[in-house]
């Protein structure tokens, strides 16, 4: 595993909610009246709205978008109320005043928004999606070039500047070795094929 991005709930700054709880209360008042834009469907912020509205029992319509650029432009426009989005993308929006940061989907606050707090922090317990990026290999990659491979990508993680690059845009480096980043996907896999079961996300 490189490094994780939390997701960010960022609000068109027309939508009324200035904090989860008021959204929670103003979807459920407003029941498949909402519109949320997500990178596309099956894409973490799409499975994470469906993890929310299974959570809060909220009823949202979803947009799906072409990419993460797209979305952000159909909420910069008010074609979509609100959207999980990875803090990465939606941090230029938040910081020129175009976007309104409710929550960050993580465990714990960014760095980069400390004031913002987590979905948790707001009354939805054990809420916690981030976007994780990993190198993969093909299954028959000689041990010893797995291992390699990685001394490469982590010394190159903790050179300074790229770390200050990364660490800028919201990104948390982690540089889990192999095993570890195994573990970490197969237990991914396992946990969103639940959510999926259980909220009975479809594609639409």
């Amino acid at each position: 595993q490189l490094a994780s991005s939390p997701l960010v709930i960022s609000l068109h700054p027309s939508f009324p909610p200035k904090s989860v709880k008021e959204l929670i209360a103003f979807l459920k008042a407003n029941p498949d009246k909402v519109n949320y834009g997500s990178s596309g469907n099956g894409s973490p912020p799409h499975l994470a709205t469906e993890l929310f509205k299974y959570m809060t029992g909220t009823r949202i319509v979803h947009v799906p978008y072409k990419g993460s650029g797209p979305a952000i432009i159909g909420l910069l426009g008010g074609e979509v109320n609100f959207m999980f989005d990875s803090l990465s993308s939606s941090l230029p929006q938040i910081k020129a005043g175009k976007f309104r940061a409710l929550a960050m989907a993580s465990a714990r606050r960014s760095r980069i928004l400390p004031e913002v707090p987590t979905v948790i922090e707001s009354g939805v317990a054990d809420f916690d999606v981030s976007v994780w990026y990993s190198i993969l290999a093909a299954a028959n990659t000689p041990p010893q070039i797995v291992q390699r491979l990685h001394s490469e990508f982590v010394r190159v993680l903790r050179t300074p500047d790229v770390k200050e690059k990364i660490e800028s845009y919201g990104y948390d480096i982690l540089g889990s070795n192999p095993s570890e980043a195994d573990a970490f996907i197969r237990s991914e896999i396992v946990r969103w094929a639940k959510v999926v079961r259980d909220s009975g996300v479809t594609v639409n």
